[in-house]
């Protein structure tokens, strides 16, 4: 068993959920510990099997390998013995970044090597490690709690942001759901799907021409439903998994949005050959009157952004949150009371998995509104269970922040 880590991005505690959920659908591994801002595991699969969970997982910066027993700067220059490098980089995480001790290991090297060093907060970001070559001719070093890691695999920024801002159709009122927190969700609710697992892409599959991913979630009748697709944000980054999908909306902007943006997403990704697509449907409905004629077929989970309210540029004051109460809660509760009713016909497994945002308000008092919170019984009331306590999604500045909650609805029991 070797131990690897993974460095997890900003909303740590939700990266770490959706990490273990991830792992779980099929990576061997053991002692799952969270530690700050990364996750160390034990597993005895093949670290270049565990680098490529950095294209399947959304809140996972870099991934390493640790190198041997002993302190971070012998263990490093023992490594360097044996590995024919001369450009490193090294990234501290968890303490101040000691310039005097990384080049300590310069001068205890027998070879002659070139420190590449961060700008920035002793950590080296995606942009420097690439310039560099440190994960193709080079090596970058994560350092954490006194033991050092090789870098596996790091992020690719780029690909994310081309899916953010590259993309032909965005509307900031309806589509502005982060692809990595939709990624991140879509992880989330398929790890309750049994039929869902990891597969290693050396096998034959439609999925092979899915971007540069070497893992996939393997079952291609297994939907992402997204009933308040918005410009599709979710059903792409299901698309990027090799998921099926099926969304929604009730504006007709919407869906055309979300239909070009996925034709752009096949397109992008040279998908040629109609056996390598995934199933896609895309159609004008309104969330809170679905019929069970209108559920995927499939099994299937919802993930989904729901309507946050008006776009907001100050704290809400007293009457305008009880405007928000009233028309945000009127619209979470009837859409989930709707799919309660009409689920039960349709769902072919023992229950259904929801990922939901619900939105988070700063109040002009200083205190904060959660939809969440105010209908949350309600939601019991319909079956709904709740699995966990809400993920925080947001920065400190933002007036609307997300919480990201997982229900589970429990298929009734005929009598």
């Amino acid at each position: 068993m070797r131990h690897f880590i993974f460095i997890l991005g900003r909303e740590a505690f939700l990266a770490a959920a959706e990490l273990q959920a991830v792992l779980k659908r099929g990576v061997n591994h053991s002692d799952f510990i969270v530690d700050k801002n990364w996750v160390t595991i034990k597993s005895a699969d093949d670290e270049k099997i565990i680098g490529n969970l950095i294209n399947i997982l959304g809140g996972t910066i870099k991934i390493g390998v640790q190198v041997s027993d002993g302190n971070w700067q012998d263990s490093i220059v023992d490594d360097l013995e044996i590995s024919p490098v001369r450009d490193v980089g090294i990234s501290v995480y968890g303490e101040k970044f000691d310039r005097a001790k990384v080049f300590e290991i310069k001068s205890k090297s027998s070879k002659k090597i070139r420190l590449v060093l961060p700008k920035a907060d002793g950590i080296l970001n995606e942009a420097e490690i690439r310039a560099n070559k440190l994960l193709k001719t080079g090596r970058e070093y994560l350092v954490a709690n006194n033991i050092a890691y090789k870098t596996l695999a790091v992020q690719d920024a780029n690909a994310w942001a081309e899916r953010d801002f590259g993309k032909p159709r965005s509307d900031a009122k309806s589509g502005m759901l982060p692809p990595k927190l939709a990624r991140m969700m879509v992880n989330l609710a398929a790890s309750q799907n049994q039929k869902s697992k990891i597969k290693d892409q050396n096998d034959k599959s439609k999925l092979k021409n899915f971007e540069n991913c070497k893992l996939k979630i393997e079952n291609y009748d297994f939907v992402v439903f997204d009933p308040f697709c918005g410009s599709g944000n979710v059903l792409i980054e299901a698309m990027m998994l090799g998921l099926n999908v099926v969304g929604s909306d009730i504006s007709e902007r919407a869906v055309e949005d979300t239909k070009e943006n996925l034709i752009w997403l096949n397109q992008k990704l040279k998908i040629k050959n109609q056996n390598d697509r995934v199933k896609i449907k895309i159609e004008k409905k309104d969330a809170t009157k679905l019929t069970a004629n209108d559920l995927p077929k499939e099994d299937f989970v919802i993930v989904s952004e729901p309507w946050l309210g008006e776009p907001r540029r100050h704290k809400l004051t007293i009457e305008e949150e009880k405007i928000a109460v009233e028309e945000i809660s009127k619209l979470y509760l009837d859409f989930l009371e709707n799919f309660s009713r009409i689920s039960n016909c349709k769902l072919q497994t023992a229950n259904c998995r929801l990922s939901l945002v619900f939105p988070l308000f700063e109040l002009a008092n200083g205190q904060k509104l959660s939809i969440f919170e105010k209908i949350v019984d309600k939601i019991k009331n319909f079956g709904y269970i709740i699995e966990s306590q809400p993920f925080l999604y947001g920065r400190d500045y933002q007036i609307v922040k997300r919480q990201i909650v997982l229900l589970n609805l429990k298929r009734k029991t005929q009598s």
